[in-house]
């Protein structure tokens, strides 16, 4: 896709940040999740996830945002994350773009985050 950050061929792209970095971008977003009975927490580990799709066969694309973390007994009992015990994910309602099936067309969601970044701050 013109302007991403990876190339054609990466299956994954990483970006890592702070707990204060999610609460920053789920801030700006209106984001909400409510995970292992924690509202809009950030626990260590957790993890703010937007995932790009392609429809096969067409050029739709479309993002699928979720937020995954250890639950409290997870921690609590030092339990190792295994395919088999995993941590908690939910997904994530994006206003202004998510549909019934929660994804967000990519325009749509390029749409929301452009709405909320001041172009004072960009390089374009």
């Amino acid at each position: 896709m013109t302007g991403a950050i990876g190339k054609p061929s990466d299956h994954v792209l990483i970006l890592v940040g702070h707990d204060t970095n999610i609460a920053n971008i789920s801030g700006s977003l209106g984001l909400n999740w409510l995970i292992d009975g924690r509202r809009d927490d950030t626990p260590p580990g957790g993890a703010l996830v937007f995932e790009l799709w392609k429809k096969r066969g067409t050029s739709e694309y479309s993002v699928l945002a979720y937020y995954t973390a250890q639950t409290l007994e997870q921690m609590r009992n030092d339990a190792p994350l295994t395919l088999d015990n995993p941590p908690e994910r939910v997904t994530v309602f994006v206003p202004g773009c998510s549909r019934a099936d929660q994804s967000c067309a990519w325009g749509d969601f390029k749409a929301a985050i452009q709405a909320e970044i001041d172009p004072a701050f960009t390089n374009n």
